[in-house]
């Protein structure tokens, strides 16, 4: 019952946008909190952007999905990203002891809703 997909609708864009930019915004202001590493929060995150993405490019606004996805490109957060290395350096020694399957997951999880590069990827997994 559990697994059960679930919905919820929003009474306008407006409302998804907001509950998108609280979740993002306290994310990362607490990374020592219980939503940072949450890959349940992190795939809410995905979900919720996604369906903003979808809502402004379905509102006449041809250019919203190209502006999202240039948004959500890890690397167009310095500040998340020193954020990011920050928590991973002082959790180094547990980070170190997982495979590298388990860092890239943790690493896309406390980035969610951001995507990082490749490039981006392979250094905080191996830093």
């Amino acid at each position: 019952m559990a697994d059960q997909p679930l919905s919820l609708e929003f009474a306008s864009l407006n409302e998804a946008r907001a509950l998108h930019k609280m979740l993002f915004e306290h994310k990362f202001d607490t990374p020592e909190g219980v939503f940072f590493g949450s890959p349940l929060i992190a795939a809410i995150q995905h979900r919720l952007l996604e369906l903003v993405i979808d809502a402004d490019s379905a509102d006449g606004r041809a250019a919203a999905r190209p502006q999202w996805e240039q948004w959500r490109q890890a690397e167009a957060h310095p500040h998340l990203l020193t954020v990011v290395c920050r928590h991973l350096t002082e959790n180094a020694a547990t980070v170190a002891a997982w495979t590298p399957e388990q860092r890239e997951a943790y690493v896309r999880t406390i980035l969610a809703p951001l995507i990082p590069s490749a490039a981006l990827l392979r250094e905080l997994i191996t830093a």
